[in-house]
């Protein structure tokens, strides 16, 4: 055997063990979701309770506990339980000291929950980004309308699409842990800017994370509630994922 062949190969198409590998996962003691065949179905089968379920397992495991690693450090004191059987009552986070210079990561971690939000909450594209920060910080609402409008563009053009398409964000955007306000507005050349406190932002999200799956759950909701959990329903993904 050459040293060539000794390498392993970085594509390889082989049924058989992608079939080994799908079947350990979906039986690990740690899967997030049971796959049954109503994943081969084109139509919407799952109920809203199974979805809820996906949504908070999967957001928290692979998304919120990174976050909370990154704005708190070795401080992190988190209880929080999510399963089928006992839905979280409690979801209690210590504040701490952030890990330094982890402000970026945690913003990036930040953004597709804000993004996601938007979406769940029956929002039209193109403002999902700037629903979403607004569904989030609903005290954006309380400023002027010009004001608003610079925030909310800002967010979705100098911090999400700039750090999805060229990895840093806006030159017109500040990360700092020097005030405690979540968001400050100002300008920066003439030009409006804003300065994001990334800890205080991933602790109003954690907030909302927990607040939003309770009202999804709620079993008499008023016109409101159920309003949100229809559009959650009707725009979650009816296949559950891995």
């Amino acid at each position: 055997m050459t040293e060539q062949d000794d390498k392993p190969k970085v594509i390889e198409e082989n049924a058989g063990r992608f079939e080994e590998i799908f079947k350990f996962l979906t039986q690990s003691p740690g899967k997030i979701v049971n796959f049954d065949e109503r994943d081969n179905k084109a139509e919407n089968t799952y109920p809203l309770s199974e979805k809820i379920d996906d949504f908070e397992k999967s957001f928290y495991i692979w998304n919120m506990s990174y976050m909370m690693l990154l704005a708190n450090g070795e401080n992190e004191k988190v209880h929080y339980e999510a399963n089928t059987s006992k839905h979280p009552s409690v979801a209690a986070y210590e504040l701490g000291s952030m890990v330094n210079d982890s402000g970026y990561a945690v913003l990036s971690l930040i953004n597709p929950y804000i993004e996601v939000i938007g979406r769940l909450c029956g929002k039209m594209p193109g403002q999902y980004i700037s629903d979403g920060i607004t569904l989030v910080l609903p005290e954006i609402m309380s400023l002027e309308e010009q004001n608003r409008n610079a925030l909310t563009d800002l967010f979705r053009k100098a911090v999400r699409n700039s750090m999805a398409h060229t990895f840093r964000t806006g030159e017109n955007i500040i990360l700092s842990r020097d005030h405690s306000e979540i968001i400050l507005l100002g300008t920066y050349q003439g030009r409006p800017a804003i300065s994001i406190n990334p800890q205080s932002l991933f602790e109003r999200v954690f907030k909302h994370f927990h607040e939003y799956v309770q009202q999804l759950r709620i079993q008499n909701p008023t016109a409101e509630i159920k309003e949100l959990q229809k559009q959650f329903d009707e725009r979650y993904p009816s296949s559950l994922r891995l």
